[in-house]
């Protein structure tokens, strides 16, 4: 796969998962009538502040892993002392 083809997919799965958490959370709760089935479709929204945490620090830890790695990487040598 070339990156552009990448590109777009993974911008399309992301694009669709925002979606659907948007619908879930956001939605959902003000529909009136017979949802029931509509809900079938959804896990229960206990779960979203459970997903919505692991997914937080998830990112945070890659990012603080990331950005570790590239400073030590561009860290500039140890200069050794002069033994006299």
């Amino acid at each position: 796969m070339n990156d552009k083809l990448w590109g777009g997919v993974l911008l399309t799965l992301t694009t669709l998962g925002l979606l659907y958490f948007t619908l879930w959370l956001l939605v959902t709760p003000f529909l009136e009538g017979d949802v029931e089935d509509l809900e079938a479709y959804f896990p229960p929204r206990d779960l979203a502040i459970a997903l919505t945490t692991c997914a937080l620090v998830g990112v945070l830890a890659i990012t603080g892993c990331s950005l570790g790695c590239m400073l030590m990487e561009q860290a500039p040598p140890q200069l050794e002392r002069c033994k006299t």
